[in-house]
């Protein structure tokens, strides 16, 4: 996708993908778990109301996508991972791939609940976003 996140105004994430991720998230634990995030640009907002699994890798402490099926879709907007953490802080390797995607979040899991939530742009600084009710495309 060539737009850049600086072209936007507003965030939004649906609860539904939230929940959704912080579930799998749940049952990966203490591995880490990935997805990217499906959505649409509309007047000045992104809207993420999707999320798509590929096949990939997890260890404690790592993930590894092995072939990117949906990164080519039209409403492939990012991604969302889980660390076994206290902070869902990015790794240098994250910031070397946050240029393909216009957002990526990270959550960091407990067995128990989700201690944090971060999204960055694709040069991975933060960037504030709203947990929206379901809206369809």
């Amino acid at each position: 996708m060539a737009r850049r996140l600086d072209e936007m105004y507003e965030i939004y994430i649906t609860k539904e993908v939230l929940l959704s991720a912080v579930d799998f998230a749940y049952q990966f634990y203490p591995r880490e778990f990935f997805a990217n995030l499906g959505g649409k640009v509309k007047k000045g907002k992104l809207i993420i109301n999707q999320l798509y699994f590929e096949p990939f890798r997890s260890d404690p402490g790592r993930v590894e996508v092995k072939t990117p099926y949906f990164s080519h879709t039209t409403n492939f907007v990012g991604t969302i991972h889980s660390y076994i953490s206290e902070i869902a802080q990015a790794s240098e390797q994250d910031r070397k791939v946050f240029g393909l995607h216009l957002i990526n979040f990270i959550m960091a899991v407990s067995p128990s609940k989700m201690k944090d939530l971060v999204a960055y742009d694709q040069e991975g600084n933060k960037v504030e976003f709203k947990i929206i009710t379901h809206r369809r495309s």
